[in-house]
């Protein structure tokens, strides 16, 4: 098979006319200039391409050139920046669940919309996990 090595993602950005009813702040000390300055940037580097959901088991022989998990730093970077604990995350696309892995871990709801029976199936399996980890931590 052929290489990813060099291909670049992209992250497209929607947004609704208007003000959020929440405003989505960051503070200095949550969000320090120097990291705002590289997030700013039109160009991430520094997100690893192997931090990804283990999509194996959701694998079908006919889905081998489709498959493409979504990099959770990437994914946390834009609930970060784009989102405040407590909203909704939709996923119209869950694939594997990886957005909804990521929302929960940072406090978010998390609605996904999935066609794909193995797909939906794994998602399910991520989300439990992630539900049952946060089950054993303290409440704040």
């Amino acid at each position: 098979g052929r290489s990813r090595t060099g291909m670049p993602d992209y992250l497209l950005v929607f947004r609704k006319d208007g003000d959020n009813p929440k405003p989505i702040t960051h503070t200095r000390d949550a969000f320090p200039v120097e990291q705002w300055q590289q997030w700013a940037s039109p160009v991430w580097m520094d997100i690893r391409q192997t931090n990804t959901l283990n999509a194996t088991s959701a694998r079908e022989e006919k889905d081998e050139r489709h498959l493409c998990p979504l990099q959770l730093d990437l994914i946390a970077r834009a609930l970060i920046l784009w989102s405040n604990p407590g909203d909704t995350v939709l996923s119209p696309f869950m694939g594997i669940g990886s957005e909804g892995v990521m929302s929960l871990k940072a406090e978010r709801r998390f609605v996904g919309v999935e066609l794909k029976g193995t797909y939906y199936r794994q998602a399910v399996q991520h989300l439990d996990a992630v539900d049952r980890q946060s089950s054993l931590l303290p409440k704040k």
